[in-house]
């Protein structure tokens, strides 16, 4: 995982984050909970810029990433392999 800190001198040229939530470039992988951490810590230090999170986001995963600061979450496949889409985007709106 690439360390938040370094950059810290672009705090104000940074419109939005975007914080990997799973290994890149694999179907189906699982979210890492300890990058809640790292969506809080972007807060803390880049806190004019829009937090994304990406990777592995399930309903309980993105409670978690609401919590820590995330502001916006990329949900594709929790929401494209549910049984009923209405329901589950309802669910992620929900948040």
């Amino acid at each position: 995982a690439t360390p938040l800190l370094p950059y810290r001198y672009l705090a104000l040229q940074l419109d939005a984050l975007m914080i990997m939530t799973s290994e890149p470039d694999g179907r189906g992988q699982q979210f890492i909970a300890a990058m809640c951490e790292k969506v809080s810590q972007s807060r803390e230090h880049f806190p004019a810029a829009e937090c994304w999170a990406d990777g592995g986001i399930t309903l309980r995963a993105a409670r978690l990433l609401a919590a820590a600061g995330a502001q916006h979450l990329v949900i594709g496949r929790a929401l494209f392999t549910t049984a009923n889409y209405d329901v589950t985007l309802s669910q992620f709106t929900a948040l």
